[in-house]
């Protein structure tokens, strides 16, 4: 099979080379604009600014992970650091309004940054200061001072979205060059939308193909039936921010989690 060329060959070439991430991704949204598909560059666009305002059911799955969730306090004389604040000790309608999974919406160069990271990256939780003052009031304890609550992330799951990341670009570039002729610098917007849907958003059952006839370049695109909703973009209930109603829950929360 004939080897693609121009900006697509580019990328092929720079992927199997381990070029950066955030440089392949550049040259994605490039390959976007010049085939004209706005999803190709949405999604490169994304994963290089981050997912601002993207509900967390609505991120590639690799951007949803477990994280532990952690306070730091002052009781007194005594600082303690790193409390555990188990998901499960948390009444129902507290997780219904904080889901368990953690949405890592920035972009790869602040993932790039975090994996080099010797600790743990602390991320703040949503709300943090009015959960704490809750805290401290019900508590009963006068000396007591939450400074901080976050979910804390080891660099190596960092490392591991990254690799996702990466593993997503492969996936994608492969499903291009499967369905764009090799005579063919770019694909069009119809392969470029198909090929999204298959790599990114997981509809498998709409893999592109290509046909070539024997007697030269001239080829023929076929794609199986596509679901008419990729399921990760229509999972679940949409979530708002976490501290909904937070004024109205944390007494229950405190009667479970107080430091001592």
């Amino acid at each position: 099979m004939a080897q693609h060329r121009g900006l697509l060959g580019d990328i092929e070439n720079d992927l199997l080379s381990d070029q950066p991430i955030a440089s392949v991704l550049r040259k994605v949204v490039i390959l976007g604009g010049r085939a004209g598909s706005a999803e190709l560059r949405e999604w490169a666009s994304q994963e290089l600014k981050g997912f601002s305002g993207v509900e967390a059911e609505e991120l590639p799955p690799y951007r949803r992970i477990m994280a532990p969730m952690l306070m730091d306090a002052v009781t007194g004389p005594t600082m303690v650091e790193r409390q555990p604040l188990p998901y499960s000790m948390l009444p129902d309608f507290v997780r219904e309004e904080m889901p368990e999974e953690l949405p890592i919406r920035v972009g790869v160069g602040e993932l790039e940054a975090w994996a080099k990271s010797e600790k743990p990256i602390s991320i703040a939780v949503p709300g943090a200061e009015i959960i704490g003052h809750h805290f401290d009031r019900e508590s009963g304890n006068p000396f007591q001072k939450i400074q901080r609550i976050y979910w804390s992330v080891s660099p190596a799951v960092i490392i591991g979205i990254l690799d996702q990341v990466k593993t997503a670009l492969a996936e994608l570039i492969g499903e291009l060059i499967a369905g764009t002729p090799s005579s063919q610098d770019t694909p069009t917007a119809d392969q470029a939308a198909q090929a999204v849907n298959v790599a990114i958003s997981g509809s498998k059952g709409a893999r592109v193909t290509v046909t070539t006839q024997q007697s030269g370049e001239s080829s023929s695109l076929a794609t199986q039936p596509e679901d008419t909703e990729p399921t990760w973009w229509t999972r679940g209930r949409k979530i708002g921010a976490a501290v909904v109603g937070l004024s109205t829950i944390i007494g229950a929360i405190a009667a479970v989690v107080v430091l001592l």
